[in-house]
């Protein structure tokens, strides 16, 4: 393979300007500066428009107390929740309505097994 040149095209080396990444990364800290300077004055005025006193009354508030008119044993367990899958068990194994005007209910998935089997049975006769 042969090289043309070409000697209108000039070649600049592949470097990068360091002045002017110096004056992009000073730019930035000086901008992020100035941002959290404008940022901490609007927090302290809109402070001062909420409390016009500078008072701070939950400052001085102690640890917290214990509620007297809480019933702990509201919120206390006395025996352990049925896990999911012993719901999904006893739902399965149970009769309920599902809707008594349609006359839909819900037998023990047993029964309804047999009950299937049985339809099956009949329909092939």
């Amino acid at each position: 393979m042969s090289e043309e040149r070409h000697d209108e095209l000039q070649f600049a080396p592949d470097e990068v300007p360091r002045r002017l990444l110096i004056r992009v990364a000073l730019a930035t800290v000086v901008i992020s500066l100035l941002l959290c300077v404008v940022a901490y004055v609007l927090l302290r005025a809109r402070e001062s428009q909420l409390r016009p006193s500078h008072e701070w009354p939950e400052a001085r508030l102690g640890a917290p107390g214990e509620a007297a008119a809480i019933r702990p044993d509201v919120f206390e367990r006395d025996r352990p929740r049925p896990s999911l899958v012993e719901a999904q068990r006893k739902r399965l194994q149970s009769y309920q309505w599902i809707d008594r005007a349609h006359q839909v209910a819900r037998i023990p998935i047993d029964q309804a097994i047999d009950s299937v089997v049985e339809q099956n049975r009949k329909g092939a006769q």
